[in-house]
């Protein structure tokens, strides 16, 4: 006799996520409680185009942000760009994957290279290898067919490519792990299409269509972004592993900074403090090692 599944074995990955996200307070303010919101903003209805930085461990930030646009409702229309992780990103936004599985998924792979070590080139080619086989299919391919820029840095000569053109999903796959290679010893360089590819955030950090796209950066110091971080975290972040708390404050950050774009689009607040690791009390076992 087959048991019955209990309504606590079938809770799903986006539920999981979801009380995840919950748990961990935005900087200075009380809890904020992630909620199926759609803000009417004019801003979001005349964006066209969406671009994600590279920016490593710090992408749970952007990923907030993807979260917050996607409860708009506008995502399904919109050109996403991206470099580096910000192109995985990108990808999974304009497939329509939803944000907090997505960081769901990320949090679980990352945090198990050990919170606080440095965040090792060989240990970001395999995780962006990873990404490649898990996300990318072919329904996901066809759905960001005409929507989806990433940038891709050629080795030599020094050049930026940024490809909006893709054959198959392996072609895809191959372009967004290009996107985030770092060369290091024992593998120096990975191959785009015709040539050998490197981490596009090298030449173009931040791909745009025009000076209307939308930017997104997790860096508090980003002049062009349009949402950044209302709290200084030190850039040299983005290179470590960060805790499971991290990965979730981060990610609750960007979608409170990104509902308070929605809501003001140009007053947006900064409250800016030292620069820090991470700007919230952190407990013993959640403070990396």
């Amino acid at each position: 006799m087959q048991k019955q599944s209990t309504n606590v074995e079938v809770l799903s990955g986006f539920a999981v996520a979801t009380r995840k996200a919950n748990a961990y307070p935005p900087h200075g303010g009380p809890m904020h409680k992630i909620k199926h919101i759609r803000p009417a903003s004019p801003a979001i209805a005349s964006t066209s185009s969406v671009s994600f930085a590279g920016c490593g461990a710090l992408n749970f930030y952007q990923t907030g942000v993807a979260f917050a646009l996607q409860e708009t409702g506008h995502t399904g229309r919109l050109h996403f760009l991206g470099a580096s992780a910000g192109a995985g990103l990108a990808f999974t936004t304009a497939a329509g994957l939803d944000a907090r599985k997505v960081a769901a998924t990320m949090a679980q792979w990352i945090t198990g290279y050990g919170p606080g070590r440095l965040l090792k080139p060989a240990w970001a080619f395999e995780v962006a290898t990873r990404f490649g086989e898990h996300f990318v299919n072919r329904e996901r391919f066809e759905k960001v067919l005409g929507r989806l820029t990433v940038s891709v840095t050629e080795q030599a000569p020094l050049t930026n490519h940024l490809i909006s053109s893709f054959s198959s999903e392996s072609v895809l796959s191959e372009a967004l792990i290009a996107s985030c290679f770092i060369p290091y010893p024992g593998q120096w360089n990975t191959t785009c299409g015709t040539f050998r590819a490197m981490d596009g955030g090298f030449t173009n950090n931040q791909p745009a269509i025009d000076s209307g796209t939308l930017r997104v950066s997790p860096f508090w110091f980003a002049p062009r972004a349009t949402i950044r971080p209302t709290f200084k975290v030190h850039p040299m972040q983005a290179l470590r592993v960060p805790t499971e708390s991290e990965c979730w404050w981060l990610f609750n950050q960007g979608f409170v900074d990104a509902q308070a774009w929605l809501v003001k689009p140009s007053r947006l607040p900064r409250k800016m403090g030292r620069l820090s690791r991470f700007p919230y009390p952190q407990s013993s076992q959640n403070r990396a090692a």
